[in-house]
């Protein structure tokens, strides 16, 4: 079982630019473990709050982005509703 008092939710980040530089390395490191090429970090309301997508997307990975993004706040509304969480 996790010592509560040990957690730390700012991962030890001194300032906002710090943690957003270590979430950024973090996404990164799963990115690469995982072989994926684009991670976004979302709320449940669907905001964005860090993302990778690389520079050069061909026609149907674009498509594919800006669809998902365009509906991500239709889909994290479904799935609040219902009392689930999502992870895609």
């Amino acid at each position: 079982m996790v010592d509560q008092k040990n957690i730390d939710k700012r991962m030890e980040a001194k300032n906002v630019v710090q943690l957003k530089h270590m979430l950024v390395m973090e996404l990164n490191q799963i990115k690469e473990e995982n072989n994926v090429d684009i991670m976004m970090f979302m709320g449940v309301d669907g905001r964005v709050f860090s993302s990778i997508i690389p520079p050069i997307l061909d026609a149907p990975q674009f498509k594919l982005l800006n669809l998902v993004k365009s509906n991500m706040v239709h889909i994290c509304n479904q799935l609040n509703s219902e009392n689930m969480r999502s992870s895609i």
